[in-house]
């Protein structure tokens, strides 16, 4: 750990806590064992620390009694470097299990992304959206998707850097108002001398191209993080839509009968019914409320759209659509019924019985958790007596009776022409992914 200003560092001693002056402390670890450490202010400049030791993966830190503002935190050793963003000290704080590590760099890196295409600071963000910002991150760094890849290659390439080295692998990225790369955040110096393939596609990154996607992926995502709006990081939305057009097919390639159980006649439209299942990990009374479920499921109660409003895509095409906003793995029953308000369940469920289950898990890494089916389809997500011609007659959470290696409790791809075969994954068009306020969630 470098010394602040003159100030001799205790190294691998017990930290003293007995100092002249008040202080704020830091302490956590960092995965570069024995590094250096610098504390940096919004402009760059180092603050002056009064104390501090380092012994293998931990560190503690006694700054100047003061508030701190989006401090960071650089570990060096050679040519390994992990970074952290602090967005706020208090004075006379202690601030413990701070962690400095691979996911804390790519957040920062990102974020810088981010400033420079936006014409913003650390000295000009609030401490609170940050904060917001990276809590996001880091739950979109556990999901499929460019921010999962993105992360893993930083981490890559922190494991490749020498620590016996000279040339820093990282460097300030620098995006033009359009987002497009002027300064790539990776050094090509560093890539020609390291021969490693980062990104995985089979060859050594090296050259004039050894950084595009690297940029490409930073580019993307420098946009879809927002300082005004975050992700929400506790709950997803979930999009429920319902096809109930004539002439498709079931899971096993046969015709349905939208109308087996189901009666028609004027006046009718499409609603959902459902609850929490009882084997979520997560109880929400509130969502139960929200889908019909007071004490019991009652049908046709909560309607669905094809008027173009309230998430539906296109008005009148007959595929039916709602969304709710639900905590992030929370598992949930639902079914269709073809009612009217008040109407009881015979006449006009999709089948007697049973329920559809589904896991709000992003699988495609969209933001949005999409389920679209089809009405009346017996061999889908339907839980029991499941129709389903390569099932055991039942699905659970991990069942996979179709084998495209989506548990059939999940989102999946839509099958767009009607031929069995799933084709693509589809991000509903009528509407976004579940926001809160950056500087709400900053300030947890």
């Amino acid at each position: 750990m470098a010394p602040g200003c003159g100030v001799e560092a205790l190294f691998g001693e017990a930290f003293d806590k007995k100092h002249e002056l008040p202080t704020t402390v830091i302490s956590g670890t960092v995965s570069v064992a024995d590094a250096e450490i610098q504390v940096l202010q919004t402009d760059g400049t180092a603050v002056e620390w009064l104390d501090a030791s380092n012994a293998g993966n931990a560190f503690e830190i006694a700054l100047p009694s003061a508030e701190y503002q989006n401090l960071r935190l650089v570990a060096t050793k050679g040519e390994k470097q992990v970074r952290a963003l602090v967005p706020r000290l208090a004075a006379r704080s202690t601030t413990g299990d701070l962690t400095v590590d691979a996911v804390t760099t790519t957040e920062l890196i990102i974020i810088e992304a981010k400033m420079s295409a936006e014409a913003k600071t650390l000295a000009t963000v609030s401490p609170e959206v940050l904060a917001g910002v990276s809590r996001v991150m880091e739950t979109s760094f556990g999901e499929p998707g460019t921010a999962q890849d993105f992360q893993s290659w930083v981490a890559k390439i922190i494991d490749a850097a020498d620590e016996a080295g000279t040339t820093l692998p990282f460097q300030t990225p620098v995006l033009d108002t359009s987002y497009a790369t002027v300064t790539s955040g990776l050094s090509q110096a560093w890539l020609d001398a390291a021969n490693l393939d980062y990104d995985g596609n089979g060859q050594t990154n090296t050259g004039t191209t050894a950084t595009d996607a690297f940029d490409a992926a930073l580019e993307e995502l420098a946009q879809t993080y927002d300082f005004a709006e975050c992700l929400d990081p506790d709950k997803i939305r979930v999009v429920f839509e319902v096809d109930f057009n004539s002439g498709l097919k079931d899971g096993n390639c046969f015709a349905i009968n939208r109308f087996k159980w189901a009666s028609d006649e004027p006046g009718k439209s499409m609603f959902i019914v459902g609850g929490i299942h009882k084997d979520s990990p997560v109880q929400d009374p509130e969502l139960d409320k929200a889908m019909s479920n007071t004490g019991g499921w009652v049908p046709n109660k909560i309607p669905m759209y094809d008027d173009g409003t309230n998430g539906d895509a296109v008005a009148a095409d007959n595929i039916w659509t709602i969304y709710f906003d639900m905590p992030r793995g929370a598992r949930v029953g639902y079914k269709f019924t073809w009612g009217k308000p008040g109407l009881l369940w015979t006449g006009t469920e999709e089948w007697p019985g049973n329920q559809r289950i589904l896991e709000a898990v992003d699988v495609n890494g969209d933001n949005i958790v999409f389920r679209r089916d089809n009405f009346q389809d017996e061999a889908t997500n339907k839980d029991l007596s499941n129709l389903y011609i390569r099932g055991s007659g039942r699905i659970d959470w991990e069942t996979d009776a179709n084998m495209d290696g989506v548990p059939d409790a999940r989102e999946r791809m839509i099958d767009v022409d009607n031929d069995c075969v799933l084709d693509e994954w589809m991000t509903p068009a009528g509407v976004g992914p579940a926001t809160v306020d950056c500087a709400e969630i900053g300030g947890q």
